[in-house]
């Protein structure tokens, strides 16, 4: 939860804008274990719905906080905050995505058969920047490769990355086959 708690503001409030509109607020307040308060905050929020997601969060936790001590932390009310904050920085991903074997989760450098952009690897330090739509397309790529070198694609970048986590590993299998006794006589 530290990590959550340290990060929380700045990417899900702040960024993120979670509590901004109606639409928004109403789906964190449906995970609200209790009615009347999910009432009594809908309506305040929409009579200032200009009031910032920082704003409306402190003020849902302070309710929250208020209802579990006068409920004696019945229905649910004490652990809200945590949970309401691993939901929505938890990664949300299609199951789909994670279980069928033609989605892009799979395998770096394969190609999306609707959209035609390639799966590329991310550096760990770029996550935050990283923008799909700027993936580069299997067209974009034959265009570039037609009129020049391979290393000068838009993928050169993604090998470069790929290579350098492959760089990491060898260290650590060559290790291992080491240890492995020698088969010979």
């Amino acid at each position: 939860m530290e990590i959550i708690e340290e990060y929380f503001e700045d990417i899900i409030l702040v960024d993120q804008e979670i509590l901004l509109t109606q639409e928004r607020w109403s789906k964190v307040l449906a995970a609200l274990p209790d009615e009347e308060l999910r009432k009594t905050l809908d309506a305040q929020w929409s009579k200032h719905p200009d009031r910032s997601s920082v704003e409306k969060w402190s003020e849902m936790i302070d309710a929250v906080d208020r209802r579990a001590n006068k409920r004696g932390a019945k229905f649910g009310l004490a652990s809200f905050e945590h949970d309401m904050m691993l939901q929505l920085t938890y990664p949300r991903l299609d199951e789909n995505v994670t279980t069928h074997l033609n989605h892009l989760l799979k395998s770096p450098f394969c190609v999306h058969p609707k959209t035609g952009r390639v799966c590329t690897p991310i550096a760990s330090d770029c996550f935050d920047s990283f923008d799909p739509f700027q993936a580069p397309m299997l067209g974009q790529l034959l265009r570039e490769l037609n009129s020049g070198s391979p290393d000068s694609t838009s993928l050169a970048e993604y090998v470069n990355t790929f290579s350098s986590f492959v760089d990491t590993l060898l260290p650590v299998q060559d290790a291992k086959l080491s240890q492995i006794p020698s088969l010979e006589f």
